[in-house]
């Protein structure tokens, strides 16, 4: 992500998971991983479906200000 301007996001995802929050009555949380392998990445970020509200293209620095250490997700397992 350091030489990335951002990452491309897709409408339709954002629809469904729009759907699901309003539905559920939940605040919802994407995840991205970033380098490594899918179960292994080298860099991981949890943003707030509400962050990412109005965007195709989702700029560094919110998806940065959502960084948590790789293992993080493995410490719930």
């Amino acid at each position: 992500m350091q030489s990335s301007p951002g990452l491309w996001w897709n409408r339709k995802q954002d629809e469904r998971y729009r759907a699901y929050e309003e539905r559920m009555g939940v605040p919802v949380f994407v995840v991205f991983g970033i380098g490594g392998t899918p179960k292994n990445p080298e860099n991981m970020y949890f943003v707030r479906l509400s962050e990412l509200r109005g965007h195709i293209f989702i700029p560094k620095q919110v998806i940065s200000a959502g960084q948590r250490p790789a293992d993080f997700i493995h410490a719930w397992s």
